[in-house]
């Protein structure tokens, strides 16, 4: 990446979860969710020599390109987060876990302009590039695990503020995806 224009996360990108936990005592329990989770950004950069796969009018070209790239990616997940909870006052709740999340609706498009893309290697074929595309929604897997964790203030009765990190262990794409 020569130089990063702009990145924006999704303008809406929500957390729809459904959550139970079962206390085994005052400080320890366990809780489980059923989420639908809604992720993705948008990015603008220059690219020099990026290894991609393109689309100009009906011909394919695979090589590196350099130029000025857009990917914009939004996936919708089906995710269920185990995770053992722990309170660490009546207030404060800690909780840490795992999670196993399921794509059902993939999306990670964009377009390569302004540029041009040497096929096979960098020092391969040139050929100048106004606009193309790219969609590599159905290539990403399927299927992500992680771990996930989360600390909760409730600050009055039954409403709290909530703060979440999941960390996925599984790449984007399989590991024989050469693309990107």
């Amino acid at each position: 990446i020569r130089k990063k224009e702009s990145f924006s996360p999704s303008a809406f990108a929500p957390h729809v979860a459904l959550e139970g936990t079962r206390w085994f005592n005052q400080k320890w329990g366990m809780t489980a969710q059923i989420t639908l989770d809604y992720k993705g950004f948008t990015v603008k950069d220059q690219v020099k020599s990026l290894h991609t796969e393109i689309e100009m009018g009906d011909e394919k070209y695979i090589g590196n390109f350099t130029g000025k790239n857009k990917t914009k990616i939004k996936n919708s997940y089906f995710t269920l987060p185990v995770m053992a909870s722990y309170r660490i006052s009546e207030k404060w709740t800690t909780q840490l876990g795992m999670y196993v999340a399921y794509l059902y609706n993939p999306s990670f498009k964009g377009t390569a302009s302004d540029g041009y893309i040497r096929r096979g290697s960098p020092t391969g074929e040139k050929t100048i590039v106004d606009n193309a595309t790219f969609d590599f929604s159905d290539d990403q897997n399927k299927f992500d695990f992680g771990i996930q964790a989360a600390g909760e203030w409730e600050f009055y009765r039954d409403f709290a503020l909530r703060g979440q990190v999941t960390w996925g262990l599984k790449p984007v794409f399989p590991s024989d995806f050469t693309a990107v």
